[in-house]
């Protein structure tokens, strides 16, 4: 009866420690028992989507140009890593599910302001729609490698079929390049990869809605 006893216990003890964190398969359990967050590779291992990775608190989630891959690094290396055009950077902050960004752009003819982080040294000069090529056009001064973030009402710009979003296609001074994107219901916030001394972004929708 005693060894029954005891097996339930044990029992129990793995039960609560292998559900403590029901709610996000990115927290992991050390050999101590205390929560921790798993590696990137893992998280994604556990089924875990590329944008929805976490880090340890004190790191900055950045996202490799060649296979968008994720890796959890310091602030300072993920600005170097950038410059460096290693990959691109996306900001943490967030609130209900809309990236917190700090400057923000009238774009021209119409009643819509965007709102954009750069992660690397510049700024937009001008913002405006393209109706005929269904595509926003902004004008750039960088100075160095980097990424923007941008976030765009969907009443602006999007691109659906099906009901399902579909891919920008995004052109910096006319060459497509990779980029990722986080998505709600009202906006669509890509992050777009630039070289010192681009001119140009458009990001157009490949759907018209």
């Amino acid at each position: 009866m005693k060894t029954l006893h005891l097996s339930i216990i044990s029992i129990s003890i793995i039960t609560m420690l292998t559900f403590s964190f029901p709610e996000s398969f990115a927290h992991g359990i050390d050999t101590m028992g205390n929560p921790v967050i798993l590696s990137p590779l893992k998280q994604l291992k556990s089924g875990i989507q590329t944008q929805d990775v976490q880090c340890e608190k004190g790191l900055q989630l950045i996202f490799k140009f060649e296979d968008s891959s994720p890796a959890c690094v310091t602030q300072l290396t993920a600005q170097i890593l950038v410059e460096h055009g290693w990959g691109m950077w996306v900001p943490a902050v967030k609130n209900q599910n809309n990236t917190v960004l700090s400057n923000s752009i009238k774009v021209t003819n119409t009643n819509f302001t965007i709102n954009y982080s750069i992660a690397g040294k510049g700024t937009i000069l001008d913002a405006k729609m393209d109706a005929r090529s269904t595509s926003l056009i902004l004008s750039l001064n960088m100075t160095s490698n980097g990424t923007l973030t941008v976030s765009i009402p969907r009443e602006l710009l999007d691109s659906k079929e099906n009901n399902q979003d579909t891919q920008f296609i995004v052109l910096v001074d006319g060459q497509e390049v990779k980029y990722v994107e986080t998505t709600s219901m009202i906006v669509r916030t890509p992050t777009i990869p630039f070289e010192s001394g681009s001119e140009k972004i458009q990001i157009i929708a490949t759907q018209r809605i």
